[in-house]
């Protein structure tokens, strides 16, 4: 599973967030993931992380997202925008 601030978790986050409902409908992309760091590693397998996304609206947000190790080797990435 890649580390929180690794360019390949960077990558997806950056992908969920520019394909999901919310900057779709808002017209909103990633432009840049800075401060992305590891919060906890848990033994199942699982890992919470903090960054700052930059939009191409110019304001920053901070969001907390979870790599989780799949069965298949793969992992899943979930997110959320903090307020």
């Amino acid at each position: 599973m890649p580390a929180c601030d690794s360019s390949r978790a960077k990558g997806t986050l950056a992908k969920a967030f520019d394909q999901s409902q919310f900057a779709r409908n808002m017209g909103l992309a990633v432009v840049e993931i800075k401060e992305s760091t590891e919060l906890t590693s848990s033994i199942d397998k699982k890992k919470d992380c903090f960054a700052k996304i930059t939009m191409n609206n110019a304001n920053t947000v901070p969001v907390l997202y979870q790599l989780a190790l799949r069965d298949n080797g793969s992992y899943m990435l979930t997110f959320e925008v903090q307020e």
